[in-house]
């Protein structure tokens, strides 16, 4: 009884420490996308204003049109490439936190079978 109880022990040990890997892993993750929101609004702040300092500047109605053409496209080019590296960066946690936990589960399942 006392073995079995060692190995469950052991195997729970294990399955805990990866848990705790993973679960600072993704403590880690949900920092950085905070991160990089603040920075993705600082900068559409930034690239709205100087559209807009460049709008008041426009010669023509045609300027204008053409400045607002730009800044809708630059903005769109940007954004889109920033939710992409995001959701890359998610994807890369999460399949790493799969072969985390899968790799741990094949170490747990021997003990369990010997506790059984």
């Amino acid at each position: 009884v006392i073995a079995r109880a060692d190995d469950i022990r052991e195997g729970a040990f294990s399955m805990t420490g990866s848990a705790e890997k993973a679960i600072a892993e993704l403590h880690a993750l949900a920092g950085d996308i905070t991160r990089d929101v603040i920075a993705a609004t600082y900068d559409n702040v930034v690239m709205t204003a100087k559209a807009v300092e460049k709008l008041s500047a426009a010669a023509s109605a045609k300027d204008a049109f053409q400045i607002s053409v730009d800044y809708v496209r630059d903005y769109a080019r940007v954004n889109v490439a920033r939710v992409q590296g995001g959701f890359e960066q998610v994807q890369s946690v999460a399949q790493s936190n799969v072969a985390l936990v899968q790799g741990e589960l094949a170490k747990v399942v021997p003990f369990i079978r010997k506790a059984g």
